[in-house]
């Protein structure tokens, strides 16, 4: 694995955020069939040349001569080494990070079992190899972890392999709902939006599909009066800031949805001039934000006059 150097800076930033988010107490409370070894109880040297040994004879390769496969096989073999050794000498909650990414890149769940033992990890490394093997039989064994990491675990396969019906081996309503509403970023299937529960979700599933698709006809399929304002000024915006024509903003009849609708055409075009025609004073001055932030110019921030003392240093922060 290249950079592997980098990878494990970037792990030690993540165990960092996670622990100083206090996540560790939940997971207390999350007991296993079988109890889980001591943190210094690391597998041996031996141990570990065994693993790599096995990965090995897993990964085959066909239609390639003797001599390179047994040079690819040999070079992999001493990078893994190299990545186990790397990840041994980490403090633990970093080594635990260490090892999921192994066991991620290899596809083998027996990693995380093996060299992970906090269960918060443990969890994570089930769902993360769950989702790039697309196998959500793994996840059906995740019950030990709790609901939680098993719904993420469904969650994650469902989207790696864009079927929403693994989504139903969720057993919490909202969580399905969430399971349903994640895919469906990708899948823009209204179908799909009819399952969600939540009525939030489901509003929310409406509007970006009919953001996604710039096609107002979908807002109707929204109950509430207020969302369906909303995402009837969310897709003309979006059909403004794709045709780049600002009359089109004209078609919003809420003062807001069209202020907005401004803003995001004059940051869409860096047109300065085009946030003149928002009225509210505050709704101006993020417009003038956006376009200085845009052309990098800090003179556009001049024109600032809501709350100027303190919004043009501000903004012309944002700008150089």
């Amino acid at each position: 694995m290249k950079g592997f150097a980098t990878l494990i800076v970037i792990l030690v930033s993540i165990a960092v955020g996670l622990v100083g988010a206090g996540t560790y107490v939940y997971f207390a409370k999350i007991s296993k069939p079988k109890p889980l070894p001591a943190i210094n109880e690391k597998p041996t040297q031996n141990e570990m040349e065994k693993d790599v040994e096995v990965i090995q004879k897993n990964n085959t390769v066909t239609n390639v001569s003797t001599d390179t496969i047994k040079e690819a096989d040999s070079a992999k073999k001493i990078n893994l080494a190299e990545d186990f050794a790397a990840c041994d000498g980490l403090n633990p909650i970093f080594r635990e990070n260490c090892f999921q990414e192994i066991a991620i890149a290899e596809k083998d769940i027996s990693i995380c079992d093996k060299y992970i033992q906090n269960p918060m990890f443990l969890g994570n490394c089930y769902a993360a190899v769950a989702q790039v093997r697309k196998d959500y039989s793994i996840c059906d064994k995740m019950d030990k972890f709790g609901q939680e990491y098993q719904t993420k675990c469904y969650t994650k396969v469902a989207e790696a392999r864009k079927d929403p019906s693994i989504c139903e081996k969720v057993t919490s309503p909202y969580e399905k709902s969430d399971c349903y509403w994640t895919i469906n970023l990708t899948l823009h299937d209204v179908s799909i939006c009819a399952k969600i529960d939540d009525k939030y979700k489901k509003n929310s599933c409406y509007n970006d599909i009919a953001e996604a698709k710039l096609d107002v006809t979908i807002c109707g399929m929204i109950i509430d009066d207020n969302s369906k304002r909303s995402c009837v000024s969310d897709v003309v915006t979006a059909r403004a800031v794709a045709s780049k024509e600002v009359a089109i903003c004209q078609e919003i009849k809420n003062e807001i949805g069209l202020d907005n609708c401004y803003k995001d055409v004059a940051v869409a075009l860096k047109n300065a001039s085009i946030c003149e025609k928002i009225g509210y004073p505050e709704g101006k001055a993020y417009c003038f934000l956006g376009v200085a932030k845009e052309l990098k110019d800090p003179l556009i921030c001049e024109k600032i006059t809501f709350d100027a003392e303190n919004r043009i240093p501000h903004c012309k922060s944002f700008a150089k």
